[in-house]
């Protein structure tokens, strides 16, 4: 009886090891010679995710193709109880890739049917080259959306999101970098992703800013800001009004007047982080505010005692609320400190000037005077909570008034004996010797703002210009 039974299970053995296990059901499934029947059992997997291409799989080193699309499949029948098996990836489909879990075991006596096989799509990098960055503020799109900010002086980019195999991609600049005279131009931009792409080529190049006239019409303009959402804002000394015009998607609105009756010759005006304007007011010897709340401007109020100005022009407001006052009659350059919503006594700050018409602050709080009469633009510096000695940083002007600083330090001066507005450059803690000339055709520039990007904006005795790349 023992032998009879070695007899057998050798035999059963035999057929396996003849058919393998990708044999059909009818090598294994009776003895030859009427020998007793062997049970055998299918291995089979569960595919999820696989798209439309085909994926090759090992079992136990044959190959096993899969079609597209597949959910379930057999792998391989015939098999007797303690055979091993072996179920791996050969070839990933085009654009994913798989993985296989529960790839190995021993058949028992029951079909296998616990593999399983998980594909999902392969995510391709997009990016590529980027020469001639110099200024921060760069953002690109991909297909419209995926904004992608890139530093200065990069040289090489790859999109926040990646895609899948077989999409689109189209490289565009969303926004040019911070200022009026780099833009950055793609190449190599758009196709289809078969791999991770390298090959789109941001260049960017130094350029004439586009000068262009927002339509808008007014007496005699006196001073000009534009608040983080791109709205402009104007005084008029002859309507004696403060005019807003409304920006949106790329367009300016009608003029809105705000404060009407309050002012008597609105001339200078700022806007703070929250919205707020601060306006001059040559006749009535007061600097007021225009409060911002929820969407709409209140009534104006005045900030600082009364009297204390003499025709005060400039205007200008830093991060932490301070005010700055050109006080024109009376030489002077004021601060208004504002501490715990309150506005203290206004102190002076440094000495020496003749009539100064316009004032601006940067984000390190050095001030900025247009010293009129001397015919100079001078930096009141900021260093550890006090200011120092003014000190000339511009010269060779003949009636400086409106003043700006940009985000990178760069002084534009509006002239208004010149037909440029001017730039005093700045690089790298030195302000250049050489002015700079922005635009052409300007008559008697007042004003000049930059807005959050970089962008110019003057007011000139006829027009509104903005100046960008």
């Amino acid at each position: 009886m023992k032998n009879n039974r070695s007899t057998r299970l050798a035999y059963a053995r035999f057929l396996i090891a003849s058919c393998g296990v990708l044999a059909l059901g009818g090598c294994g499934g009776s003895s030859n010679n009427g020998g007793p029947t062997v049970p055998t059992y299918t291995l089979s997997a569960t595919i999820s995710g696989l798209g439309s291409s085909v994926l090759v799989l090992s079992v136990n080193g044959s190959s096993s193709t899969i079609s597209g699309d597949a959910t379930t499949v057999a792998l391989a029948y015939g098999m007797a109880s303690g055979t091993a098996y072996s179920v791996a990836v050969q070839t990933q489909p085009t654009g994913q890739v798989c993985s296989v879990a529960n790839g190995t075991g021993t058949v028992a006596s029951a079909n296998v049917v616990n593999v399983a096989v998980t594909c999902s799509a392969v995510s391709y990098t997009v990016g590529g080259t980027i020469s001639g960055l110099t200024a921060t503020g760069l953002v690109l799109l991909d297909n419209g959306s995926d904004a992608t900010s890139i530093a200065a002086n990069a040289t090489q980019f790859s999109m926040h999101t990646g895609l899948a195999y077989g999409s689109t991609y189209d490289v565009t600049v969303g926004t040019q970098p911070y200022g009026i005279s780099l833009v950055c131009t793609p190449s190599n931009a758009s196709s289809t992703v078969s791999a991770d792409v390298t090959t789109v080529a941001i260049s960017c190049a130094t350029v004439a800013p586009t000068q262009t006239a927002i339509p808008v019409t007014f007496g005699s303009p006196g001073g000009v800001a534009v608040d983080a959402h791109g709205n402009v804002f104007l005084t008029d000394t002859v309507a004696d009004a403060v005019e807003e015009i409304p920006y949106s998607n790329g367009s300016y609105g009608s003029p809105v007047t705000l404060g009407s009756g309050f002012f008597g010759r609105p001339f200078g005006i700022t806007v703070d982080l929250n919205g707020n304007l601060f306006v001059t007011d040559t006749v009535n010897n007061i600097v007021a505010k225009i409060p911002y709340s929820n969407g709409s401007y209140g009534t104006p109020v005045i900030v600082g005692p009364t009297p204390l100005f003499n025709s005060p022009e400039g205007v200008a407001v830093d991060t932490s609320g301070n005010v700055f006052v050109a006080d024109t009659g009376n030489n002077t350059v004021w601060e208004i400190p504002y501490s715990n919503g309150a506005y203290g006594t206004p102190v002076t700050m440094g000495a020496g000037f003749s009539a100064p018409g316009g004032v601006a602050v940067d984000a390190n709080g050095n001030v900025f005077v247009a010293d009129t009469l001397h015919a100079a633009v001078k930096e009141i510096p900021y260093t550890s909570g006090s200011y120092g000695t003014p000190q000339t940083v511009g010269s060779g002007f003949t009636n400086p008034q409106g003043l700006a600083v940009d985000a990178n330090g760069n002084v534009f001066v509006a002239d208004t004996s010149a037909t440029v507005v001017e730039e005093i450059p700045y690089n790298n803690g030195t302000y250049g010797t050489t002015l700079l000339s922005v635009g052409s055709g300007l008559s008697v520039p007042s004003g000049v703002a930059v807005d959050s990007l970089g962008r110019l904006y003057a007011i000139d005795g006829h027009h509104l210009w903005s100046f960008v790349p």
